[in-house]
């Protein structure tokens, strides 16, 4: 679900949430859900540039979980992550977008230390 929430000229607030189920006994993953704001125009003299934030859940299976414990691995639960993001239109066909996310639970394993991600896509147009 996308929907635009506040616009005031140039100035507008998007929110989105998304989310879904598998089966266990098919997929590794079995839920996930995300949910975030997207911020355009509030950049004084950047008018195209969005800054995001969103949080995102997935949910691995039980049934995986319990056969990596029985194969004296360790158990597997969720992962989730926080992340921040400024998309800047450099050029009309041109953007730059740093990243940074917070994850606990990389990968859905426990026991895992969480991670701190710093990204840049640079994104063409032709």
């Amino acid at each position: 679900m996308d929907r635009q929430l506040y616009k005031d000229g140039g100035r507008t607030v998007e929110g989105f949430l998304r989310g879904g189920f598998a089966s266990p006994i098919y997929s590794f993953v079995t839920n996930y859900f995300d949910a975030g704001f997207d911020f355009t125009g509030f950049v004084p003299g950047r008018a195209g540039d969005v800054v995001a934030v969103g949080v995102q859940r997935t949910g691995v299976g039980q049934r995986f979980s319990e056969a990596q414990e029985k194969l004296g691995m360790p158990a597997f639960t969720q992962e989730t992550a926080i992340e921040l993001t400024y998309k800047a239109a450099m050029t009309p066909w041109w953007t730059l977008q740093p990243d940074i996310q917070y994850l606990v639970n990389p990968g859905g394993a426990i026991h895992t230390n969480n991670a701190l991600v710093l990204g840049l896509r640079s994104t063409l147009a032709f």
